[in-house]
């Protein structure tokens, strides 16, 4: 979340942002019930998407 939140992101390292972002969140799905996720958890793996069409 620190690399994408940053003012400048290298957009060569948008591909392995994404991996870890999923990464993350599969992590989460192992250890929190399914009542912790709302769409603010699934908009994350849409965010680097959207960096990459903002540019």
């Amino acid at each position: 979340m620190n690399a994408i939140s940053q003012k400048v992101i290298d957009p060569d390292r948008l591909e392995a942002l994404q991996n870890e972002v999923v990464q993350c969140l599969v992590s989460f799905e192992l250890i929190f019930p399914p009542s912790f996720f709302n769409i603010m958890t699934h908009l994350l793996c849409h965010l680097v998407k959207e960096i990459r069409i903002l540019g």
